[in-house]
């Protein structure tokens, strides 16, 4: 039973560290995948040990314990979707800032030198 609290302190340490690279004011893209992708290690390896959450001689400590490594980590879950979604949310709209920019700077290029081949 050990190996599975084991992982899912792990778990719940890993999805912490990704809640606040996704909270830092200089989110690395590739440092987060970086840490999804051992999150994602860590949930394999305990899905390896799910045979050992369906005995029944688990004892009500370990059962209490389990149950709240994974209420952690089901509540850091879903900040990190909000999260993820406030940051795509933010990146939208800066793209269409830039894309608005862009296309006004354009337009300004074109009248600060008219064509003028026609004359």
């Amino acid at each position: 039973m050990s190996s599975v609290t084991e992982h899912l302190s792990t778990l719940v340490s890993q999805s912490s560290s990704i809640l606040s690279e996704l909270k830092s004011d200089s989110l690395s893209v590739e440092g987060l995948a970086s840490k999804m992708d051992m999150r994602d290690t860590t949930i394999q390896l305990l899905d390896a040990h799910s045979d050992e959450l369906n005995d029944t001689t688990i004892s009500n400590e370990d059962r209490d314990e389990i149950k709240s490594l994974f209420d952690k980590f089901e509540r850091l879950n879903t900040k990190i979707d909000r999260a993820l979604k406030e940051a795509l949310r933010e990146s939208r709209e800066n793209l269409a800032a830039a894309t608005t920019k862009r296309k006004a700077d354009d337009k300004y290029r074109h009248l600060a030198s008219p064509d003028i081949s026609h004359f």
